[in-house]
């Protein structure tokens, strides 16, 4: 489903308007994890990552005023051409109504469509985004879903550590779809201006509340409170979008 809704736009656009190359700004985006050497928790627990992999599908970034924005610097953006790699699209300028509404308005987009460590020390070059010329965004979903292939790991989000306290070592794994986009609101970048949009990620409060030793099997999934809880953290908090 994600990816006929990425293609959606390349079916329904001809429609209104016709594919366009440009004008376009690029921007390059990287993705850096804070320090996760350890982490303590409320309950005393400290924590050590063994690994912590978050898979990225694309980033959107969404026009000032709302979704539907307005004005020439508006352009739909379709999925990338047959050939092109992540980090590059094409668009469409459109003067909006028709099909082309129901594509959907952003302003700018950025296919990652990759696993992304977050343990990996520095930043990390995610790719450029392409925006609509002079655009400006206000706010930055972040798609985060298993991958799309088939037999792949069924995970957005997979994290193996040892939580430890006095006299307690335990293994642990989070293995949770996600499947959502994630919005950054308050986020003002402005497409001819940047240099470069910079994402940051947090560990801070993922394991509060969680008493590790009552984990089943050292494991956190979907449906559990703790699962529950580290997603919604997820949603709230754990990104923040920058730029240079």
């Amino acid at each position: 489903m994600r990816f006929a809704n990425r293609l959606c736009g390349c079916v329904l656009l001809p429609l209104a308007c016709a594919f366009d190359a440009g004008p376009a700004t690029r921007v390059a985006v990287t993705l850096e994890a804070g320090p996760a050497g350890r982490i303590d928790t409320d309950r005393g627990w400290a924590i050590y990552l063994e690994q912590a992999r978050i898979f990225i599908h694309r980033i959107e970034f969404l026009p000032a005023g709302g979704e539907e924005g307005s004005g020439a610097a508006q352009a739909h953006l379709l999925a990338p051409p047959d050939g092109a790699s992540p980090g590059t699209l094409r668009f469409a300028h459109s003067a909006g109504g028709g099909a082309a509404q129901e594509a959907g308005r952003k302003v700018g987009e950025l296919v990652v469509e990759r696993a992304i460590d977050l343990l990996h020390v520095g930043p990390q070059q995610l790719g450029e985004a392409v925006f609509a010329r002079a655009s400006e965004s206000s706010s930055v979903a972040i798609l985060v879903a298993p991958p799309d292939e088939p037999g792949a790991p069924s995970a957005g989000l997979h994290v193996r550590g040892t939580a430890t306290r006095v006299g307690e070592a335990i293994p642990f794994e989070i293995v949770l779809r996600i499947d959502e986009k994630i919005e950054v609101e308050g986020t003002a970048i402005r497409a001819d201006e940047a240099s470069r949009i910079e994402i940051g990620v947090g560990f801070g409060g993922w394991f509060d509340g969680i008493e590790f030793h009552s984990l089943r099997g050292g494991r956190i999934a979907d449906g559990s409170p703790e699962g529950d809880s580290i997603a919604e953290r997820l949603r709230d908090g754990t990104f923040h979008v920058h730029t240079r």
